[in-house]
């Protein structure tokens, strides 16, 4: 239960159901790699038909945890009013992100002997398919 007593006027209300639904969307997220990670790896001959069916189940419903975090994300900034300091933090995660997008390239060239022009890295940085898993950015 939340105290309303400590809730400070920059945090009015806190939603308990918004928590809810992270936690769910954590499970989701753990459900989804391990069963990406496993999928072929069970025997079929032990376990019978019905893991082919559980996988394909469990896959459509648990794929469903990025959207949840993004609604709930969206919904706790609904309201917010975008500071100078907001734009800093966001400033921040680009840096971030283009220092990584620099390094993946630098490993790729390094590993792969896989070269792209100036133009294919900047496409590549903002385009955000120099990093594939970068897309959340």
């Amino acid at each position: 239960m939340v105290n309303m007593s400590n809730v400070s006027k920059n945090h009015p209300q806190h939603f308990i159901g918004i928590d809810y639904i992270k936690v769910f969307a954590c499970f989701a997220v753990l459900l989804v790699h391990f069963r990406l990670n496993i999928q072929y790896t069970i025997p079929a001959n032990i376990f019978g038909r019905y893991v082919a069916l559980f996988m394909a189940t469990d896959y459509q419903l648990f794929i469903t945890s990025v959207p949840l975090f993004f609604m709930c994300t969206g919904y706790l900034m609904l309201n917010k009013r975008f500071s100078y300091q907001y734009y800093i933090k966001l400033g921040r995660v680009l840096l971030l992100y283009v220092i990584c997008s620099l390094l993946t390239y630098m490993i790729l060239v390094a590993v792969k002997q896989q070269t792209l022009s100036i133009g294919q890295i900047w496409n590549g940085i903002w385009s955000y398919q120099l990093i594939s898993y970068a897309w959340y950015v």
